[in-house]
């Protein structure tokens, strides 16, 4: 069991969709049934039953889920930056910081290397620190699967 990483106290969840690149929405009452993969940004308002892989391939400041209210996914999340105010079901991995803001919640392993302190109580899985610049997307997909 791993020991809860040190937090980054978040007061607000500011999001730019043009400087983040979220150019991806799964908007409200879509539902897409398998995986999303790439280098920018994906917003989720709707449902996605696979997973969401935002690699490191964009800008610096890009690569963020941001899962809303309603929102939900079933599937591996994993981005520079994780928000959530909807609903996560699987692991999720967080490059940079995991924010869980309203009431999102994150039934699942999180892996990440800051999480915003009110974030921790609204995880029900193991929540594992990383360093900055590890990515354990291929490793947790592994564990999956086997």
């Amino acid at each position: 069991m791993s020991s809860a990483p040190a937090s980054n106290s978040v007061k607000k969840v500011a999001v730019n969709p043009a400087a983040e690149r979220l150019t991806t929405l799964i908007a409200k009452p879509m539902r897409v049934v398998g995986d999303i993969l790439g280098p920018e940004g994906v917003m989720v308002r709707g449902e996605v039953h696979g997973d969401i892989i935002v690699s490191e391939e964009g800008p610096p400041d890009t690569g963020v889920v941001f899962v809303f209210s309603g929102g939900r996914v079933q599937g591996l999340v994993s981005g520079r930056r994780i928000v959530v105010a909807g609903e996560i079901k699987g692991p999720v991995i967080a490059r940079g910081v995991l924010q869980i803001v309203d009431d999102g919640v994150v039934d699942g392993d999180v892996y990440c290397v800051a999480i915003d302190r009110g974030s921790m109580t609204r995880v029900s899985g193991t929540i594992h620190r990383i360093q900055p610049g590890e990515d354990p997307t291929g490793e947790v997909q592994a564990k999956r699967f086997a």
